[in-house]
């Protein structure tokens, strides 16, 4: 799939009006940026920010209003740990091309906190990269629907692990 890298556009496609337009004369827009090029590592740089923003906004959704809760709710969502073990749960749902990129995300080096094995940290990388992949090619209904997907795994597990 080739990228369009025209510059600044409005994509209505998915149901939303998607401003590409450059934040400041010196960033480049968001459509120049080619998901399909960009490394492993790149886009789990881009795809953590995505998660980190689908989480709070879903925590923010309960009505909780102290942010100590918050943050705390949402680092049981946010570990390479519950990263991995919800890509697990998504795993059978993903496309081919998904697939490539989560593996592209997992195969990417790196080093690993020592809250999570190499191999939690490399599948909680992967996660990270299909979000962000996912979000610059512009498919926010596959992402809201993966996202829901892993909160409802996790969410589920987290009842388990603590009635």
């Amino acid at each position: 799939m080739a990228c369009d890298t025209s510059g600044g556009s409005q994509d209505t496609s998915c149901g939303q009006n998607l401003c590409t337009e450059p934040l400041h004369p010196d960033l480049p827009a968001a459509d120049s940026f080619c998901a399909e090029t960009l490394n492993g590592s790149v886009l789990a740089y881009f795809g953590d920010a995505v998660f980190e923003l689908l989480v709070r906004r879903q925590l923010l959704s309960t009505g909780i209003s102290n942010p100590g809760k918050l943050s705390a709710m949402a680092l049981t969502f946010v570990r390479a740990t519950a990263q991995s073990a919800g890509m697990e749960a998504l795993l059978p749902l993903l496309t081919s091309e998904e697939e490539a990129v989560y593996r592209r995300g997992r195969n990417a080096a790196g080093p690993h906190p020592k809250s999570a094995t190499v191999g939690e940290y490399r599948r909680a990388t992967g996660l990270e990269a299909l979000f962000g992949y996912l979000y610059l090619k512009g498919d926010s209904a596959r992402l809201e629907t993966l996202f829901a997907c892993y909160y409802q795994d996790r969410s589920s597990r987290e009842n388990e692990e603590h009635p």
